[in-house]
Order: C-alpha cells, then sequence, then structure tokens
C-alpha cells in the first residue's frame, strides 16, 4: 500500500503549532491544568518535543536543570500538591507523563544521571514548595 510522503513545510508547521500550544500551558497554575497538561502529551509528538525543550534548558549540573524544568513546569501553589510517591495525602507525581518527561529530560542532557537520582531531586524540590510560597509572601509583605 501507498503511503502518504508527509510534506516537510506542513510537518513543521504542525510541529510549531503542537509545541506552542503545549509552551502556552505552562507554568501549571492549578491541579486541572496538570491534567489538562498530561492529556496534551499523551501523544508521542507533543511528548518529544516538552522533553526536548526540558533537556535544552541547560545547567551546570543535573540538579539545577532539574529544578530548572520544575520550576518552568509548575507554580509553588501547584507544586504543594504533589509529592513523588504521594506521602502525606499528597497526590503522587510519579504517576505522571510529565514525571517521566522531566526523568527523560535530564538523561538526554546528562546519560550517566539515573531515574532514582532524579527521583531524589525532584521531591526535595515538591517538598519545598510550601517553604518557597511562604518565602515569596513574606517578601511582598516586606515591600
Amino acid at each position: 500500500m501507498y503511503k502518504r510522503k508527509r510534506s516537510s513545510t506542513w510537518y513543521r508547521r504542525v510541529k510549531r503549532e503542537t509545541e506552542q500550544f503545549v509552551f502556552d500551558q505552562i507554568p501549571i497554575t492549578t491541579p486541572d491544568g496538570l491534567a489538562y497538561i498530561e492529556s496534551l502529551i499523551a501523544e508521542k509528538t507533543s511528548f518529544n518535543l516538552l522533553l526536548t525543550d526540558f533537556s535544552r534548558l541547560g545547567a551546570a549540573n543535573y540538579k539545577e536543570l532539574i529544578r530548572r524544568i520544575m520550576r518552568q513546569l509548575m507554580t509553588d501553589s501547584v507544586a504543594k500538591l504533589y509529592s513523588v510517591h504521594g506521602h502525606k495525602g499528597k497526590t503522587s507525581f510519579s504517576k505522571t507523563t510529565c514525571f517521566r518527561a522531566v526523568i527523560g529530560a535530564v538523561q538526554i542532557h546528562n546519560r550517566n544521571v539515573t531515574s532514582k537520582d532524579v527521583e531524589l531531586v525532584m521531591g526535595q524540590w515538591l517538598a519545598k514548595a510550601s517553604e518557597r510560597l511562604k518565602k515569596t509572601s513574606l517578601e511582598e509583605t516586606n515591600r
């Protein structure tokens, strides 16, 4: 059966539109926003675009890269609702596609980093979301 060849200009246009649509939705500001992003990146091309964009953020080391990705992905008000494995009554972030995207992006940037390394740093970042919110509100009241 003859398979229609994709036009490279058509493919680039669709890719650019999809990429822009996904990136217009981040940073995630509500828990529903995370569910919406999850539905967008369920498609492999959107997932790969997100992965590529995150891996291009760059950092001096993998820990800094994870923090930069997470800061770009979601606000602290959303992050405080999540923990890596869902402890303390929080929602599990490890069950999301975004979790896999962060791990994949870090491993593209540095192939020697294990999933467990990423998980630990991500867990620390999620756990400190409440502290960052308090610090931000204190800074705003002192102005």
